[in-house]
């Protein structure tokens, strides 16, 4: 997926290509579409600016991005490369465009919990295998769509949302605090960089 070009000019796709392991090797077309702008059934839509990330099994999931014409959206697939299929693991019903977030109660897990529609996001995966997801462009708990400071954790083995920090409305100053300390909070931004330690703490 991403911006660019597909067999007739261009806009955004939904082709899956691998990177394969061995450089001397040619990449190899997996699934997706060739055509732009696509928005088909049984795998993820055309879009580009989604947030992803690799579990401990090797299993890739996908959340969110910017699709045909400039919306946000807010589904989470995860893409099984043992089986090559795709599944929807959770959306907004009917339609994923644009909506805001459920946050439900702050570090409470629940299936009704979803992110607000969002892209440019910031990911990590940590030592238990569980997906965190942090800020981003898009929407919070308005229909209203800003820069975001949420940060929420998706536990897939009970395919659970909790809504762990941050603020659940848009364009967020950051609270600093100490410099070392524990109570300050990121402000609102999207497209920054992330990472993880040995240790597994989470770093942006």
């Amino acid at each position: 997926g991403g911006g660019g070009g597909g067999g007739s000019g261009g806009g955004v796709t939904s082709s899956l290509p691998p990177v394969s392991i061995n450089t001397l090797l040619p990449w190899t077309w997996i699934g997706g579409s060739s055509t732009y702008n696509q928005q088909p059934t049984g795998y993820p839509e055309a879009r580009m600016s989604s947030v992803t990330w690799t579990d401990p099994s090797g299993n890739f999931w996908m959340f969110g991005g910017e699709t045909v014409g400039i919306n946000d959206i807010n589904d989470l697939w995860k893409y099984t490369p043992s089986t090559q299929q795709w599944t929807l693991e959770s959306t907004s019903p009917p339609l994923n465009q644009n909506q805001i977030g459920i946050y439900g109660t702050q570090n409470v897990p629940s299936t009704s919990n979803l992110p607000g529609a969002r892209n440019d996001s910031l990911s990590w995966t940590d030592a238990a295998g569980n997906l965190w997801l942090f800020g981003g462009y898009g929407y919070a708990s308005s229909t209203t769509e800003g820069d975001l400071n949420d940060l929420w954790e998706y536990i897939p083995t009970d395919k659970t949302w909790t809504w762990v920090g941050g603020s659940s409305h848009i364009n967020q100053p950051g609270s600093y605090g100490a410099q070392t300390g524990t109570t300050g909070t990121p402000g609102a931004r999207f497209a920054s960089v992330a990472w993880t330690d040995n240790s597994g703490n989470l770093w942006l």
